[in-house]
């Protein structure tokens, strides 16, 4: 038999027979080079999923109005007399009206309450928000799957689809304890995906009343009309009030929400992801010295092969 021949067989042979120890070795550097690439793009995504849920709740056509110096809901307060005066004016101030001349706005506030549920084992903190009854009109893509609308001044709340179907104690008819109050579930609403399916609606004198919060209203959200409405009413609002008021289309407004969130998770995510890749770069190093350690025999036969 030729000798390039046998020195051909003692190759294949050794190299099979090793086969199930590189396996394992090639498994473990190969996963590791996948943990850091779904760390990366659970990130990613994490970030991006918010920014899409943010950005498709937004409307061009829809302020909000805002107090208090603040871009946030949650730090706003909207002074009473300066919704009595935006109410009183009469013209163009870039708001829409009725057929009876009465502006299209609602007066808002967000309470976070705690909801528990016992059955499903689990507890999260929700966005209660009381608004007028023209509220869930001035939104884009509210649809009622289930049920109706709040009654004005009623213990009744409205539940996005999206936590609705994460709890079972917020199904149509039952009774769910929000702060000290029992509040009945009269209907389920969706928004196509958007940020409203994780908020819990009601009507606005309930929900002050039920939270000690009696004539606070943090934001105002009304529907603009024509263009430059939004120009004209910031306008109309610099002169309004003593308190700082601003004016922001909802789009706008989760935009700079949604951007800020998403450079938040980024600023977490890529340096963990480096780090990670760095170990897992270490890592496959190392594996591969102790597979060259482990391998020898193999290559001192092939040495000795020639």
């Amino acid at each position: 038999m030729p000798s390039n021949f046998k020195q051909t067989l003692v190759m294949i042979r050794a190299n099979l027979l090793s086969l199930p120890r590189r396996f394992a070795i090639s498994a473990s550097m190969a996963l590791s080079i996948a943990l850091v690439v779904c760390v990366l793009a659970s990130f990613l995504s994490m970030a991006a999923g918010f920014k899409t849920a943010l950005k498709s709740a937004g409307s061009p056509s829809v302020a909000l109005i805002l107090g208090g110096g603040t871009n946030q809901e949650n730090g706003s307060d909207v002074p009473a007399n300066a919704i009595r005066a935006l109410t009183a004016m009469r013209g163009d101030i870039g708001v829409a009206r009725d057929a009876t001349g009465k502006l299209l706005l609602s007066r808002e506030i967000v309470v976070p309450v705690e909801l528990r549920d016992d059955q499903a084992g689990v507890a999260k903190m929700l966005a209660l928000r009381g608004m007028d009854a023209i509220g869930p009109s001035l939104r884009e893509g509210i649809t009622l799957s289930n049920g109706r609308f709040a009654r004005p001044g009623a213990n009744e709340v409205v539940v996005g689809a999206r936590i609705a179907a994460e709890f079972t104690s917020l199904a149509v008819g039952g009774q769910v304890r929000l702060g000290t109050i029992d509040w009945t579930v009269v209907g389920h609403f969706s928004s196509g995906g958007s940020a409203f399916e994780s908020e819990i609606w009601t009507d606005l004198d309930a929900v002050r009343a039920a939270f000690d919060r009696f004539g606070e209203v943090q934001t105002v959200r009304v529907r603009l009309e024509g263009a430059g409405a939004i120009d004209r009413l910031k306008a109309v609002l610099a002169s309004l009030s003593a308190t700082p008021l601003s004016a922001v289309t909802e789009a706008d407004l989760f935009t700079a929400q949604s951007s800020s969130t998403a450079n938040l998770i980024r600023m977490f995510g890529w340096p963990l992801a480096l780090l990670m890749a760095l170990g897992a770069t270490a890592g496959a190093l190392n594996t591969m010295m102790s597979s060259v350690s482990d391998r020898t025999v193999e290559i001192a036969t092939v040495r000795a092969l020639g």
